[in-house]
């Protein structure tokens, strides 16, 4: 495997110990290292680096009408910045070929273009992997002869790297028939890494995804709240955020900003000195939480407006970028550039419309959310009866109970005469009224005063108050919740 192990090792090495540049950055050593094997005669990967594409399709090599197809494109600024930087590392190297003694022996001092560079480092981006060294304590950059020309697909990843006999091992992530490509997964990049690093775009991608950068602004007079409130949450007032593709465009995080956003000093205030405040921000993420109707109306319809103008900034629709896509003579660059803009627009057009869906359905989801707490209280009122009922029948067994021994208790009296009365040392006996209380104190039982206290209690522990005609009131802060 080149490595970026072997480029220390290779006529390259003085140079990578001197230069900071080639230190820090393993991606770009190796590029230049690959540019050194190419030229050398009789390198030993000659016969790995003769059959790297001649060019390749990555944006560096993208023409200035390819190039503004991407106009529009959340990913503009990224494809613009690589070629500049790849520009300006160029400038770099070719002054420090030029001028540093540990080059003199290298074969680029003659031949070393832009064209070059960008094919070296164009062949690392869509090539490169990290591989164990040896001790295994550390991860190289590295290409793997045959491995990398495997294209990807959906799947997962499905190779490891074995210490023991230093070698990448792959197993097939499915079943591929007889003569059929064999493909692998690159991992879950969005279509503009792809486009960007490996220059081509998956439309079946699964994982695709936009960024989209909020803030919460400096003048907003409560910005030093939401602030903190975000800072606890582990977000900060100005970052970027994915916008998935599929059924779930919009993560937690994205979640708990928007309605931080939202909030208004109360909320924010309650939040902060609040003694669940771990549970309260993580409820924040959550779709089947909301802090307010109002508050939650407004996060949902901040979302769509702030998506909507992302789609405008386009300057063209989906539709018509999918009619452009059925132009049969457009480059290979062209076709990329449009596929990445549709796949853009499409999950931004997704995720406002869900944004909508979530907005009109607040109504419902707070009636649900009643409807259930009602259900709750019932429950609670129906047990509570039912408990009501069995403590009447005990009570009436034991008035029954009562009964018979107070009989009992005044036959014996009327046979033993004065004895009842007086005792023998003179002392006043127990009285019939005393005795009949007994078999009530040593049953154990609660007064009713007691259990009107129990039975309150457990109706509360759901959440809701019951009036004494047993239909639930419930409060504006219970909904909340």
């Amino acid at each position: 495997m080149l490595t970026t192990e072997t480029a220390r090792e290779s006529s390259l090495g003085p140079l990578i110990k001197k230069d900071r540049i080639l230190q820090v950055m393993a991606n770009v050593s190796l590029a230049l290292h690959v540019l050194c094997e190419k030229y050398t005669s009789n390198s030993f990967w000659a016969p790995y680096i003769n059959i790297f594409p001649g060019t390749y399709t990555t944006p560096l090599y993208f023409e200035e009408g390819e190039m503004l197809h991407l106009q529009g494109s959340l990913n503009f600024s990224d494809v613009l910045n690589q070629y500049k930087s790849i520009a300006r590392q160029y400038a770099y190297f070719y002054k420090l070929f030029q001028t540093q003694p540990e080059a003199t022996g290298l074969p680029l001092k003659e031949c070393f273009t832009f064209d070059e560079y960008r094919w070296a480092v164009s062949t690392v981006m869509t090539r490169q992997n990290q591989v164990p060294t040896g001790d295994g304590r550390h991860l190289i950059t590295a290409l793997i002869p045959m491995w990398d020309m495997c294209n990807h697909s959906n799947g997962e990843f499905s190779t490891e790297f074995n210490l023991g006999s230093d070698s990448a091992e792959c197993l097939a992530m499915r079943d591929f028939p007889t003569d059929s490509q064999v493909y692998i997964f690159y991992g879950m990049r969005s279509n503009a890494e792809f486009l960007i690093h490996n220059g081509f775009v998956y439309p079946e991608n699964v994982h695709d995804r936009v960024n989209i950068k909020l803030g919460v602004s400096k003048n907003d007079s409560l910005f030093a709240m939401k602030a903190e409130v975000l800072s606890r949450a582990g977000i900060h007032a100005s970052t970027t955020f994915q916008v998935h593709c599929g059924k779930d465009p919009i993560p937690p995080e994205l979640l708990v900003f928007l309605r931080v956003f939202t909030m208004v000093e109360g909320d924010l205030r309650e939040l902060l000195t609040s003694e669940h405040q771990s549970a309260y921000l993580s409820c924040l993420g959550r779709l089947d939480c909301m802090v307010t109707q109002e508050q939650e109306t407004k996060a949902w319809a901040f979302l769509e407006t702030r998506l909507s103008l992302l789609i405008r900034s386009y300057r063209t629709s989906i539709k018509d970028v999918e009619t452009e896509l059925q132009a049969p003579d457009m480059t290979y660059h062209t076709r990329a550039a449009l596929q990445l803009k549709l796949a853009e627009m499409q999950i931004l057009s997704n995720a406002a419309e869900y944004a909508k869906t979530q907005r009109d359905k607040i109504p419902q989801l707070i009636e649900e959310k009643i409807l259930q707490l009602a259900a709750d209280v019932a429950l609670t009122v129906k047990v509570s009866d039912d408990l009501d009922g069995e403590f009447v029948e005990e009570v009436l067994e034991l008035s029954e109970d009562e009964e018979e021994l107070g009989t009992d208790q005044k036959a014996d009296a009327h046979a033993e005469g004065t004895d009842l009365e007086v005792s023998n040392d003179g002392n006043a006996a127990v009285s019939h009224a005393e005795e009949s209380k007994s078999p009530e104190k040593d049953s154990g039982l609660e007064s009713s005063s007691e259990r009107e206290s129990v039975d309150g209690d457990a109706i509360k522990m759901n959440g809701a108050t019951v009036e004494a005609n047993g239909e639930a009131s419930i409060s504006e802060k219970e909904l909340k919740n």
